[in-house]
C-alpha cells in the first residue's frame, strides 16, 4: 500500500473519530442544556409557587391580623360603653334622695344590728336623713350604741361604718367596684345580645 493510501486512511479515520468525538460532545452538550432547562424550570416553577404560597399566607396574615385589630376595636368599645354605663349607675347612686335613700338605707342595714359603739359618717345633706332611717330601724340600739356624723370631705355618697376593730365601707363608688365583676357580664349581654 502506498503511503498516500496509507496517508488517506489514517486521515480520514482520524476525521470519522473526530467527527464521532463531536457528535458526542454536541449529543452531551444537548443533553445538559436540556438538563440545565429542565432544572430552571423546576426551579421557576418552585420559585413561584413559593412566591404565591407566601403571598397566600401574607394575605391571610393581613386578614387575622385586621380581624384582630376589629374584635380589639370592638371590645375597647364596649368596654368604654361599660365605664360609661357604671358612671352613670354611680351618678344614679348619688342622686338617691327621699323614699329612695330610705329604701336604699334600709336594704343595706336590715340585717345589722349594732351591739357596739359606732359611728356612720355620711354627706352633710344625708345626715338627718340616716339619723331618721336608723332610729326607726335599729330602735333602742340606734341610740345606745349609734352616732351619726357627717364630714364636709366626704362627698362619696353612702356611708362608712366604723367600730373599734373594723371599719365597714358602704359608699357607693365601692360597692359598685365590689359588684362591678359580679354584674359585668350580665350587663354585656344585656348592652351586646348575641
Amino acid at each position: 500500500m502506498p503511503i498516500d493510501k496509507i496517508i488517506e486512511k489514517i486521515v480520514t479515520e482520524s476525521r470519522d473519530k473526530a467527527q464521532s468525538i463531536i457528535d458526542q460532545a454536541k449529543s452531551r452538550a444537548e443533553m445538559t442544556i436540556r438538563d440545565a432547562r429542565l432544572r430552571l424550570e423546576d426551579q421557576k416553577n418552585t420559585r413561584i409557587r413559593k412566591a404565591h404560597d407566601d403571598l397566600v399566607n401574607e394575605k391571610q396574615r393581613k386578614i387575622a391580623l385586621a380581624k384582630l385589630e376589629s374584635r380589639k376595636k370592638i371590645l375597647q368599645s364596649r368596654s368604654h360603653i361599660l365605664d360609661e354605663c357604671f358612671s352613670l349607675a354611680l351618678k344614679r347612686l348619688m342622686e338617691l334622695k327621699g323614699t329612695e335613700l330610705d329604701k336604699w338605707i334600709a336594704k343595706v342595714l336590715e340585717d345589722f344590728v349594732p351591739h357596739e359603739s359606732l359611728e356612720i359618717i355620711v354627706r352633710d345633706k344625708d345626715r338627718d336623713q340616716f339619723e331618721r332611717i336608723l332610729s326607726s330601724l335599729w330602735g333602742a340600739s340606734f341610740g345606745k350604741f349609734c352616732s351619726v356624723k357627717s364630714s364636709p370631705d366626704f362627698q362619696q355618697g353612702g356611708f362608712f361604718i366604723r367600730m373599734k376593730r373594723m371599719e365597714l365601707d358602704f359608699t357607693f363608688n365601692h360597692i359598685l367596684y365590689a359588684i362591678r365583676p359580679e354584674i359585668e357580664q350580665e350587663v354585656m349581654k344585656i348592652l351586646f345580645p348575641q
